[in-house]
């Protein structure tokens, strides 16, 4: 929609400014401002020292967004049981090994997530439980050489150790 009387960030704005509004003619409920916005300007990068140059740029608030989700309802229900395996690595090497392995998984139709970072195993399980997670899947140097990964079931405490194609078809189950 086109309004002439829009106004936003007059100090460095030069040329054509935008907003991004949720949506009122499909929920006219929502009472929201605005959720982006930007616009163009002229050698705002002379102020950085690159003089000449000049550009577009938008934003978007976050916290807005989520906010007119959550008020949408656009959120799915929540499901403690949604994230299936939890992979977890103990170094850089395996933490790279798992991150194929995840991409396997998630191939599979499997939700999987690998833990950002490879530390200590007892910080990995703490989150595992936190999270609910039903299985683990630790992965070290002698699972990634042998290709047999080390499932936990996080309920029983079992594990044992499985190749890829067993695996799959065990947590597709």
């Amino acid at each position: 929609r086109f309004d002439v009387t829009l106004a936003r960030g007059l100090d460095y704005y030069t040329g054509c400014i935008f907003e991004v509004n949720a949506d009122t003619a499909r929920h006219p409920g929502i009472r929201m401002g605005s959720l982006g916005g930007g616009g163009r300007y002229d050698d705002l990068t002379g102020i950085f020292g690159m003089k000449g140059s000049s550009g577009v740029g938008i934003s978007f608030g976050a916290e807005r967004i989520y906010d007119l989700m959550e008020e949408l309802q656009l959120f799915p229900p929540a499901d403690a049981q949604a994230l299936k395996v939890l992979l977890i690595a103990f170094d850089e090497a395996t933490h790279r090994y798992a991150f194929g392995i995840a991409g396997r998984l998630r191939s599979a139709g499997i939700n999987a997530e690998l833990y950002p970072e490879p530390a200590k195993l007892k910080k990995q399980m703490k989150y595992a439980n936190e999270r609910g997670v039903p299985y683990t899947l630790l992965i070290g140097s002698e699972e990634m050489q042998s290709g047999r990964l080390s499932l936990k079931d996080m309920h029983s405490g079992e594990q044992e150790a499985l190749p890829l194609n067993t695996l799959l078809s065990r947590l597709q189950s």
